[in-house]
């Protein structure tokens, strides 16, 4: 398999592209894309297809999130998607709740600018956030949001795991989420770069990560408990005061999964969503 991938990466860097990029299905630069300057990052271009985003969250026409399902039934179904905005924290996590996410993968670097203005990549989505949505907004949450716990990866440089539980306000069910966040994540501008170092220690700790991912996908598919590369650390306890005064308000619809148990659908976003 590494004789076949360093065969096709040298090829690929002789071309300076991939033309089997356009060779797959439902997938072209060219098809229609929903434009949103409101719910897409990067001025609202960057929207996901207008014929393949998820369509099926209660009380959420659009959000720039992509089913991926494969014909192996031991692959695990994905979503693509982007980096929430403040405005769209709610819609990401009734999806996580919906789609019955028990993992979800962060690829933002640390160093990318945060905010929801048109240049801006990321945000904190999960508490305690990078900006703060309202009490009001809150309030109107189906979910309250907590961040349980924070470790911190001794194997892989810049990687994060957060334990976010997620309470329904209607039912009182609770479920908790593993957050992954590879603050190290490396865009690079053309395929000329793939045998720079820097560019094999971020394949090297993504191929590592997506391991760690598998693993928790896995366990939390078979409910055992397996050892993980990432290490507990003391992280300060979160402020969760304006999550937590959402709960006493009144929700106005509840984030009920119409999912089964073993219909988990495994969350995976960079900044603005084109990426995947």
């Amino acid at each position: 398999m590494l004789a076949n991938l360093h065969q096709l990466l040298e090829r690929w860097r002789e071309a300076r592209g991939a033309d089997e990029y356009y060779e797959l299905p439902l997938r072209s630069p060219y098809k229609e894309q929903v434009v949103s300057s409101v719910l897409n990052r990067f001025g609202g271009g960057m929207g996901a297809y207008a014929d393949s985003f998820v369509n099926d969250i209660p009380d959420v026409p659009y959000i720039n999130a992509t089913p991926f399902i494969f014909e192996d039934n031991q692959e695990f179904k994905y979503i693509g998607t982007m980096c929430p905005k403040i405005n769209t924290f709610d819609h990401f996590w009734r999806m996580a709740w919906y789609k019955n996410t028990r993992v979800i993968v962060n690829l933002t670097h640390s160093n990318d600018k945060i905010g929801s203005e048109r240049g801006d990549k990321r945000e904190k989505y999960w508490p305690p956030y990078s900006n703060v949505p309202s009490a009001d907004n809150l309030s109107r949450w189906p979910l309250v949001v907590e961040t349980v716990a924070s470790n911190v990866s001794d194997t892989i440089d810049g990687l994060y795991l957060y334990t976010i539980q997620l309470t329904d306000k209607a039912s009182g069910e609770i479920r908790n989420v593993k957050l992954f966040w590879y603050s190290s994540w490396e865009d690079f501008g053309d395929s000329s770069a793939i045998y720079d170092a820097s560019f094999r220690e971020n394949a090297l700790n993504v191929l590592t990560l997506a391991n760690e991912v598998d693993i928790a996908q896995r366990a939390r598919n078979s409910g055992a408990s397996t050892a993980s590369l990432v290490a507990p650390t003391a992280v300060p306890s979160p402020s969760l005061s304006a999550t937590s005064s959402a709960t006493s308000a009144t929700s106005a619809t509840s984030a009920t999964s119409a999912t089964s148990a073993d219909d988990s659908w495994l969350i995976v976003h960079c900044s603005a969503g084109v990426g995947k």
